[in-house]
């Protein structure tokens, strides 16, 4: 398992950021990270993440890696 997060088409980053704080009140607290990151060059993607990550609200998704192929 891996921890991540996933946005809709319709949505950006920032507002997929929102959303997962929303549930814990953490919307500020999140968005503020995520603006802080983005000041620093960091792409909305990873910028995004690096704001949930810092408040324990990412999802605990399926690792894309299969170790079958590793070689």
């Amino acid at each position: 398992m891996a921890l991540g997060c996933s946005k809709s088409p319709a949505e950006t980053w920032r507002e997929a950021c929102q959303r997962y704080a929303a549930p814990h009140g953490l919307e500020t607290e999140a968005l503020a990270e995520y603006d802080a990151a983005i000041a620093r060059g960091t792409p909305s993607d990873e910028a995004c993440w690096c704001a949930l990550y810092e408040w324990d609200l990412l999802d605990f998704v399926e690792d894309l890696w299969d170790e079958s192929n590793e070689g």
